[in-house]
């Protein structure tokens, strides 16, 4: 895996040799909160090898010696592979990791395994990530080339505001942008709207008290969406016909957020009522609002009580605002299902 990032810091690399470590400060916007990000490669690999301009270092891993999860091993120029090699002369620039991976070559579940890898790249993880700007993955098996490409085409009719108090909660740096994503297959566009919250300390004592929620709609209304709560990555599918991204503390499988911790109820309110106020006030948002409005009766096998809760709250504020919605005033009339 190669990258044209700026390449590794000295407390890249202590961070990268510790254990809950983290070079993210409070004024950053990252995500994430524990400092275990590097160490999710030794779920595939016990010899990741990073090579990052002046570092070049790996890990190993034989057993269960705790100590060999932080304790780099430097290499040289012959302990490089030649595929590596190849990579590194011609881009000398870029961040490399190489993953020899623990599964044995040539087998069934090696196969699947980089089947997975390679269909798993779903083009609306971009939309999550500010710097992520083009994301190429390469089979050399079957000589396939996954290419995923964000482009911005400018702002949304919702201008920007710096504090948004609706209902009883509260927004800062609201701001939307229309995004394409462009792949293989051709583009979509999105309307993807981001701000920040505060979290008290009653709620939970973070390192940063601000959290960052994106909410992006797709324009073209035959677009499926395949997954729709993103932590950075996709998380789950609820059925939604848009979809959001916040920093959710998710189960052990990363298949759900956890439902009895006050931090996840914090957030998803707050996407509730934030999901209402863009329908208020973006008028392209509020012409498909039939499209957007999730309803209990349809996507109810989907949900658990605990997402249900969600859309409970978001149909109690769109029929309060029932007459803002649908411009009764003009006389016009639209349906949408409750």
């Amino acid at each position: 895996m190669s990258n044209n990032e700026q390449g590794l810091r000295a407390r890249d690399v202590l961070a990268i040799c510790s254990l809950a470590v983290s070079t993210k400060t409070m004024q950053q916007e990252h995500i994430g909160e524990k400092g275990v990000g590097f160490k999710s490669v030794f779920a595939a690999s016990n010899q990741p090898m990073l090579l990052s301009h002046a570092w070049k270092f790996r890990f190993h891993v034989p057993g269960r010696d705790a100590m060999s999860y932080i304790t780099p091993l430097w290499v040289t120029d012959q302990d490089i592979p030649d595929c590596i090699s190849n990579q590194l002369s011609t881009h000398p620039q870029d961040t490399h990791l190489y993953l020899p991976l623990k599964l044995q070559a040539y087998t069934s579940e090696a196969d699947l395994f980089l089947n997975q890898v390679a269909t798993a790249a779903d083009p609306c993880i971009s939309l999550n990530m500010r710097h992520l700007k083009k994301l190429e993955i390469n089979d050399k098996r079957q000589n396939k080339t996954t290419i995923i490409e964000k482009q911005l085409i400018g702002p949304t009719k919702l201008e920007k505001q710096p504090i948004v108090t609706f209902e009883d909660f509260s927004f800062n740096n609201l701001a939307g942008s229309i995004i394409k994503l462009c792949t293989s297959s051709g583009y979509n566009s999105f309307r993807v709207y981001t701000c920040y919250i505060d979290v008290p300390n009653s709620i939970e004592q973070r390192r940063s008290p601000k959290t960052q929620l994106i909410l992006a709609f797709p324009c073209e209304k035959d677009y499926c969406l395949t997954s729709t709560v993103y932590t950075g990555l996709p998380v789950c599918d609820l059925g939604f016909n848009f979809l959001f991204n916040a920093d959710f503390q998710l189960v052990t499988n990363r298949e759900n957020v956890r439902e009895n911790v006050p931090f996840n109820t914090f957030i998803r309110d707050h996407l509730a009522a934030l999901l209402v106020y863009l329908l208020l006030n973006d008028l392209d948002l509020r012409k498909d609002i039939d499209r957007y409005c999730p309803s209990a009766n349809i996507h109810q096998l989907k949900h658990s009580s605990w997402w249900l809760v969600m859309i409970d709250n978001i149909n109690a504020l769109i029929s309060k605002y029932l007459s803002v919605l649908f411009d009764i005033r003009t006389g016009e009339q639209r349906y949408f299902s409750k």
